[in-house]
């Protein structure tokens, strides 16, 4: 009896380890993917990045397309968009280098923003490269009078800073 539970045991071993075997295959590793090599990076600026809100001011905006070895991206369109004022022309195509720029002009005095955000989006057959849109922002001031000291006032050099400010005018 002792035999056949030895042999009964051997045999489902064995059964187990050709179930198991079947199981296991030598598998193969994905192969190595990264990123597509029209993948596009942009870069965006603006010079100067602070205007007074006067309606007249402008701001150069630099746009830059470079491919994933960091080579110029010739002909890539750019569409441009800005919150507040005008940005000219609202798409842009890169030259040989890779570059374009646009002009934003500063809205007037209303309505009351401190900042103004330029976006500018790669116009892409590839809905998975919409991500790639960059954002600058352009601080806006007021033009004001400084603060006159009240001492200033009480001297009488309010009057002649008014007169040499309407000289110079």
């Amino acid at each position: 009896m002792q035999n056949r539970i030895a042999v009964i045991v051997w045999i489902s071993m064995v059964l187990v380890a050709v179930a198991l075997a079947a199981c296991v295959s030598k598998q193969e590793a994905p192969g190595v993917t990264g990123p597509a090599t029209s993948s596009l990076f942009l870069s965006l600026s603006a010079s100067p990045d602070h205007l007074p809100r006067d309606g007249t001011s402008v701001s150069t905006v630099k746009i830059s397309a470079r491919d994933i070895e960091a080579k110029p991206l010739s002909g890539q369109i750019v569409q441009l968009a800005a919150t507040a004022g005008v940005i000219t022309p609202t798409q842009v195509t890169t030259n040989s280098n890779g570059e374009a720029t646009a002009t934003f002009t500063a809205p007037g005095s209303n309505p009351a923003i401190t900042s103004v955000k330029v976006t500018a989006t790669p116009v892409v057959g590839d809905a998975d490269e919409a991500f790639l849109s960059r954002t600058v922002f352009i601080t806006l001031t007021t033009l004001t009078a400084p603060p006159v000291p009240i001492d200033h006032l009480r001297r009488g050099v309010l009057r002649h800073k008014l007169q040499l400010l309407l000289e110079l005018r």
